[in-house]
């Protein structure tokens, strides 16, 4: 226990710290311009400079650490004097901008210089002018205001990893330069952006929006992008949205934020956005009131039900839309409906993982919290790039390398190249006698946990098989070492991406992947693409289940259920997304109702999923956007967006967070469009406002409950899987002269609200064609060479990329671009 004395005020420490930190935990305010809460102490601005008795010396608050009776002062006459004069050092070649600077009101200097008085400098030299060489669509740089506290550049390099600037020159003649000409080549994050004390990084598309005082509302809440589910705060002027920040000490990103979040917001404000129903008279699509949109629906879907059965309906529930709005889907369909049909696109990655990884290990496997990676040893990725899938997960994997921990990847990972201990690559088709020969070698050291039959009868199974063949896997050096570095290993985490799991064979895969985390009892997360994946299969979207992951065929909740919607829940299990597409194919699915999703556009084979929708009887989309998919519906209803309805989504974590309405639309709030379709259908839905749908889901709590890190939830997984199911046929081999195109994840382009960001767009508008070393150098390809590609489904021209990560005869190509 240490004592201390800051302005006569007694303090007692468990710990060392820094002068600055205990003052500011007993709020006794120190100024500072280069100190950070997410950065390292640099002390290079000198203004937290406190006086300390028995040192002769000022001492810079924010580096020298406190110890056992230590008395100091921080407001004394020769401390306000070292002050003045630092900031006086620091307006001799800052410009006089405020009344026409965008941080005007917001800015951390002309706060101080208020604060101290120092309105005019004794020093007298021309100010500096530093050209810009750097015309950015996105970063706009001012290295005139720049005072050098390089928060810029230590954010850049020590939090975010991506080393794209760093201070040239020296003395009177230093700046913040990139390492690039014309544009950034960069991550794009902003964090540089928020960490800047002064002007010297602003947003380019934001200039001279407002000022800090036409500011009226702010707004926390949550990013509609990708499962990590950071906090975000709004800046609201007249019911619009200015800009956006995130709070250090909220939320599970703690103040950083990534491109798609902190600049792809705009989507909200595009002028595509659909605000009346339409429906199809005629073969086109007409505007309508809302009142004949309701009962249209009511009507046709009422008829089907009754003419066809409730079986001939299905529903798409969207990993887009809030808790609330997914609930009451899933409610209506069993309610009013009379079907089990509801699925989504999780199925197709995250919720195919989860149910696997869950029913075969154990409850709340993939629910790790995720704080949790950066005190781990060794982390093992498979399967994507996290720091482009779900980017704050890959910043916590590049915070944990410099901590010490191993960072092991299969393919060489871009976003972590610089921060891999080991990388190991494998023939595409080979990935599957890889992991498993990993897991049987790991087994033979660890031996089984004996806890889990399947897992067990499946190693030994193996094991056997292994003896009687041998497989040039093995023979690889970065093989043993791999198993090395996986044995030494005390604390272990597998992450694992939609690559993997996004395969013909993506069982095959995840079984030995479910065997590493079984014999070393490893934290498991999944990188997710979208918002609120966990969510859509926690409130029950899913045809064999119910919400809070009960089985259909669980009798007691099932009838708790029904008690609770007083109306009979069918028995017989749903169809799953693409079972309900091919059912349609054949005519045997009547109508469909697409919430917040768009398959013809995002699906694999769309030109199959598009020939499906168009055999449907009742095609009802629900979206913010006209669509491709919503370009074929019958019923188009026009819904909010992330930004105009209150709600909750669910993090990888399991974490359920607060959305907070930020601005009023025209359009209708998801939730409430099928609140007045049940109603028009007879079966009343008697919620005001969303809370109301919350609080049928969680009886003991409101939303006002949910602090700023929201809540985790725990369920019991009940029906477990008691035989890991043996394939029905032997993994694929290389065919020569066949090359496998994958999907590439985009940073900047990731789903189909991205496309509709001018700001997103303005970074990268087109795709590139991914292509593997060897298939680079076979066909003599040079990078923006373009090249025609075709398949089955037919050919497009592209420019073409090198890429180290693809294993070989493999080439990748996004799908979040609709020219492409």
């Amino acid at each position: 226990m240490m004592r201390i004395t800051i302005d006569g005020k007694q303090i007692a420490l468990e710990e060392p710290i820094t002068v600055l930190e205990a003052a500011s935990r007993e709020g006794i305010y120190i100024p500072t311009l280069c100190n950070h809460s997410l950065l390292k102490p640099d002390g290079n601005c000198r203004v937290c400079l406190v006086e300390v008795k028995n040192i002769p010396k000022l001492q810079t608050a924010c580096t020298l650490n406190v110890f056992d009776g230590m008395v100091v002062e921080t407001n004394t006459e020769e401390v306000v004097r070292a002050r003045i004069g630092m900031l006086e050092f620091l307006l001799t070649n800052h410009p006089f901008h405020c009344p026409v600077c965008n941080r005007s009101g917001d800015c951390e200097l002309q706060d101080l210089v208020n604060r101290y008085g120092v309105h005019s400098g004794r020093y007298r030299e021309d100010k500096r002018r530093i050209e810009n060489r750097c015309v950015d669509p996105i970063i706009a740089r001012n290295m005139d205001r720049c005072i050098m506290c390089s928060r810029c550049v230590r954010m850049c390099h020590d939090v975010q990893g991506a080393y794209a600037i760093d201070i040239v020159g020296r003395g009177s003649e230093s700046r913040i330069e990139a390492f690039s000409e014309e544009r950034y080549d960069c991550e794009y994050c902003g964090n540089c952006i928020a960490v800047c004390p002064t002007a010297s990084f602003l947003s380019r598309p934001e200039l001279h929006t407002s000022q800090a005082w036409q500011i009226t509302d702010e707004i926390d809440t949550v990013c509609s992008y990708c499962g990590v589910g950071c906090s975000m705060t709004l800046k609201m002027r007249d019911g619009d949205i200015i800009s956006l920040y995130s709070k250090e000490d909220y939320g599970v990103n703690r103040g950083i934020l990534c491109v798609r979040g902190r600049f792809g917001y705009d989507y909200v404000k595009s002028q595509k956005r659909e605000h009346r129903p339409r429906i199809r008279k005629n073969g086109k699509l007409f505007r309508v009131s809302w009142d004949e949109a309701i009962e249209y629906v009511a009507e046709e879907l009422g008829n089907i039900r009754d003419k066809y059965g409730g079986d001939s309906v299905g529903a798409v529930a969207s990993v887009h839309s809030t808790n609330e709005a997914n609930y009451l889907l899933q409610k209506f369909m069993r309610s009013v409906i009379g079907t089990n049909n509801i699925d989504s696109i999780a199925r197709l990655s995250f919720a195919g993982a989860q149910r696997f990884l869950e029913g075969l290990l154990w409850d709340d496997v993939t629910t790790t919290p995720l704080d949790e990676i950066e005190k781990c040893d060794t982390i093992f990725v498979i399967g994507g790039d996290p720091t482009v899938i779900s980017p704050i997960l890959g910043i916590k994997v590049r915070s944990a390398y410099r901590n010490g921990a191993n960072i092991l990847t299969l393919y060489d990972i871009p976003g972590l190249r610089r921060f891999t201990t080991l990388s190991v690559k494998t023939p595409s088709v080979g990935e599957e006698a890889f992991l498993e020969h990993l897991s049987l070698y790991v087994y033979r050291e660890k031996k089984s946990r004996g806890r889990i039959k399947p897992l067990d009868e499946w190693l030994l199974e193996r094991e056997a098989s292994l003896k009687e063949k041998k497989d040039l896997t093995t023979n690889s050096v970065s093989f043993y070492r791999l198993l090395e570095l996986l044995l030494r290993s005390e604390h272990l985490a597998i992450i694992i991406g939609p690559d993997i799991i996004q395969r013909a064979d993506g069982f095959r895969l995840l079984t030995p992947i479910a065997a590493l985390i079984y014999l070393f009892g490893a934290k498991v997360y999944l990188m997710s693409e979208f918002p609120n994946e966990q969510g859509v299969v926690d409130v029950g979207c899913i045809p064999d289940g119910l919400p809070i992951h009960r089985g259909i065929d669980d009798v007691e909740n099932r009838r708790n259920l029904e008690h609770l919607w007083d109306r009979a829940i069918p028995e017989k299990m749903g169809l799953t997304l693409m079972e309900m597409l091919e059912m349609a194919k054949r005519g045997e699915l009547k109508a469909l109702y697409v919430m917040g999703e768009n398959p013809a556009f995002t699906l694999p084979n769309n030109h199959s999923v598009i020939e499906a929708l168009r055999e449907l009887d009742l095609l009802i989309v629900q979206d913010i956007f006209l669509t491709e998919t919503a370009a074929l519906s019958h019923v188009f209803l026009p819904s909010t967006s992330w930004a105009e309805e209150d709600g909750t989504y669910t993090n990888i974590e399991g974490r359920v967070q607060r959305l907070r309405k930020a601005k009023e639309s025209r359009a209708m709030e998801n939730w409430k469009i099928i609140r007045e379709i049940s109603n028009a259908m007879g079966y009343i839905m008697d919620y005001d406002k969303s809370e109301d749908v919350f609080k049928e889901m969680y009886p003991s709590m409101s939303m006002e409950d949910i602090g700023a890190g929201g809540f985790m939830q725990s369920y019991e997984i009940k029906k477990r899987i008691e035989k890991i199911p043996r394939p029905k046929k032997p993994q694929a081999g290389f065919i020569e002269g066949v090359i496998e195109l994958r999907i590439k994840r985009e940073l900047f382009q990731l789903g189909s609200y991205s496309g509709e960001s001018n700001m997103l767009l303005s970074i990268s508008s087109s795709p590139l064609l991914m292509v593997s070393s060897d298939v680079f150098k076979r066909y003599n390809l040079s990078d923006e060479t373009e090249v025609e590609i075709g398949s089955a489904l037919g050919t497009m021209r592209l420019n073409v990329k090198e890429d180290l990560s693809l294993p070989e005869d493999c080439v990748a190509l996004s799908n979040s671009f609709r020219d492409k």
